[in-house]
């Protein structure tokens, strides 16, 4: 039997995921699922993700920050494209 030590949620817009919380049993573990959810999210065509709050994880990991007018224009003109749909799974 396994058990779930990691993990997390979002939401996805168009080819934009939104991450909501991430949480882990043991230590790392987050971080594990966050390298996972992005592995799969680019093969399945994302192209942007959002973590919310930029840690020093977060940054880390090579995200960059985008000016809120940016992100909001690329939203309005990608809402509808790409995107995974169907179940979640690896």
């Amino acid at each position: 039997m396994s058990a779930l030590i990691g993990g997390g949620d979002g939401a996805a817009l168009g080819r934009t995921f939104f991450t909501e919380s991430q949480f882990s049993y043991e230590d790392n573990t987050s971080k594990l699922g966050f390298s996972v959810l992005n592995w799969h999210l680019a093969r399945w065509g994302y192209v942007r993700k959002d973590g919310k709050n930029p840690t020093p994880t977060i940054l880390d990991t090579g995200f960059r920050l985008t000016p809120r007018t940016e992100f909001l224009r690329y939203l309005a003109g990608n809402a509808h494209s790409g995107g995974k749909r169907g179940r979640w799974e690896g």
